[in-house]
This record gives C-alpha cells, sequence and structure tokens, in this order.
C-alpha cells in the first residue's frame, strides 16, 4: 500500500455484525439481515460460514444455535497472520 492509500469503506462495528448473525441463527433471513443492518449480504455470508450456522436453522431447537449473542466469532478482515511464536522460536536455533 502506498503513502495515499485511504479506505474506501468504514469498519464495520464487530457487536453489529454479532447482532446479525445472531438473528441469522435465531430465524432471520440472511437478505433481511443484510437490510436491516446495513451490512453486506457476502460479509454475512463469511461470519455466517465461519460460525457454523446452516441456512436452514429456523426450526426451533437447532443443535449449533448460538446461546448468546457472545458466542458469536468475529473474524478481521484479510489474511491470517503468521505465528510470532513460531517464526522467534525457530529464529532462536539459528
Amino acid at each position: 500500500m502506498g503513502r495515499g492509500y485511504k479506505r474506501k469503506t468504514a469498519k464495520r462495528n464487530s457487536d453489529v455484525i454479532r447482532q446479525a448473525v445472531f438473528a441469522i441463527s435465531h430465524g432471520t433471513s440472511l437478505r433481511q439481515a443484510a437490510l436491516q443492518f446495513d451490512i453486506p449480504r457476502s460479509t454475512l455470508l463469511k461470519h455466517r460460514r465461519v460460525n457454523g450456522i446452516e441456512p436452514n436453522m429456523q426450526e426451533p431447537g437447532a443443535s449449533m444455535r448460538p446461546a448468546s449473542i457472545n458466542d458469536i466469532v468475529v473474524v478481521e478482515k484479510g489474511r491470517s497472520t503468521v505465528s510470532l511464536i513460531r517464526m522467534e522460536l525457530a529464529l532462536s536455533k539459528f
């Protein structure tokens, strides 16, 4: 990224994403949650997949449904970082 890089979209609030994914897990459709919380559908698809929520979990008593909003995992945008601990251990051997 150059010096003049400016982010085009604002970062999404993780609490809003949690609320949207929680609503999806409790029966709200993906499209309806995207409109209600003003989050792109593709973003909600990614977070639904990360949390292991199946598209047809709308029947009561679904086994993988998160019990509370704090059980929802929100992943950051971009690739995962390399483990610094592993790197330091490898470098310390040299």
